[in-house]
């Protein structure tokens, strides 16, 4: 069974995250996924997740891009959409300095870049642990043979 994707929502405003839960539940019904939500960055930051949903301005004050940068600090290449009702040239310039690829304006609520990126997230997941799991058969198989008993096509196959 696949595990869940783990989504982390920091937004100043709970009735957004809500209503962006049920909007991605209608967009991809057949994924299993949690949203987690938290005001600020602080108790955003605890945990791992796959992708991280930011809003550009917390409490009337922009802080997306800090909230970024911190993210980037503590999760390296995590994946990163930030939503804003007030996009503006000098805000997209930051963000995609810091390498974030995926700007979403409140108003339109397009999904289509997170549901892309989690759908493509699972399948790159999917492939990753079926080629752990043959290298772990390749390797129990090995076990008292010589290292050139494997040639590199049968760890494609």
């Amino acid at each position: 069974m696949t595990k869940p994707v783990r989504i982390m929502m920091i937004d100043d405003r709970e009735e957004f995250a809500e209503l962006f839960q049920i909007k991605l539940r209608e967009a991809m019904p057949d994924i299993d996924f949690a949203l987690d939500w938290h005001e600020d960055l602080e108790e955003g930051m605890v945990f791992d997740h796959d992708a991280y949903i930011v809003d550009n301005r917390i409490n009337g004050i922009a802080k997306g891009v800090e909230i970024v940068e911190a993210i980037k600090a503590q999760h390296g290449n995590a994946v990163i959409f930030v939503f804003s009702n007030h996009g503006d040239y000098h805000l997209l310039k930051d963000l995609f300095r810091l390498d974030v690829e995926y700007y979403v304006d409140k108003k339109e609520m397009d999904l289509v870049p997170v549901v892309t990126f989690i759908k493509s997230g699972l399948q790159f997941r999917e492939k990753t642990e079926c080629m752990a799991a043959k290298l772990d058969a390749i390797a129990e198989m090995a076990e008292g043979e010589p290292e050139d008993a494997f040639t590199e096509q049968d760890i494609v196959n």
